[in-house]
């Protein structure tokens, strides 16, 4: 990973298994359509496969309230974003395949801004909006490959990058604190995996 920056933002872990890929055709995405495309699993789509990850990531006291995948499209980068409507320090547990010349990059904004707008009566949901920023109000403050099981800070801002010409998939697991739906924090995150931590 490139250190430009104190802040946590990612680490690598040492599984003593594999994780476990959906299976190929629940990848609905359009190759030739370089919007945001992302997919959504339900839970009989990859818990089977995955019961040593779930049993891990539970000893360690963390929980599995989601999974997804997302496209990146080949020679193309992905939106700047937070993956809430706000900044955290929240944690995925990624993993990527696909364009080699890939990864995350992380940034910091003078300006972050909701899009759409948030009401000031807050009429609509948060949910219903993200975080981003232009780049030119931004400094980089990391970057990293995620071709090996990777814990992300997605409550900063981030960007997908994909340098090669191959498409590139990522799967998603949004980690919480174990029997809760709180998301978990970057920092417990590290804490609670320490020993598996590279």
């Amino acid at each position: 990973m490139e250190r430009l920056h104190s802040m946590n933002v990612h680490r690598y872990i040492d599984l003593p298994f594999e994780v476990q890929w959906p299976d190929d055709d629940l990848f609905t995405f359009d190759s030739d359509n370089k919007a945001f495309q992302n997919v959504i699993f339900k839970d009989n789509e990859w818990k089977p496969g995955n019961q040593k990850l779930i049993d891990f990531l539970d000893n360690a006291g963390i929980g599995i309230i989601h999974v997804e995948s997302f496209f990146t499209h080949r020679q193309h980068h992905g939106a700047l974003h937070t993956d809430y409507s706000w900044l955290s320090n929240h944690t995925k547990l990624n993993i990527s395949r696909g364009g080699k010349d890939s990864g995350i990059e992380w940034y910091t904004s003078t300006n972050p801004v909701n899009v759409p707008p948030i009401p000031a009566d807050q009429t609509q949901k948060l949910k219903d909006h993200i975080l981003t920023a232009s780049m030119k109000t931004c400094t980089k403050i990391g970057s990293a490959t995620t071709h090996k099981p990777s814990l992300c800070n997605v409550g900063q801002l981030h960007r997908t990058y994909n340098h090669s010409d191959e498409d590139r998939h990522t799967l998603c697991f949004v980690l919480t604190y174990k029997n809760t739906p709180k998301v978990l924090d970057f920092d417990d995150a590290i804490e609670l995996l320490k020993e598996h931590i590279e």
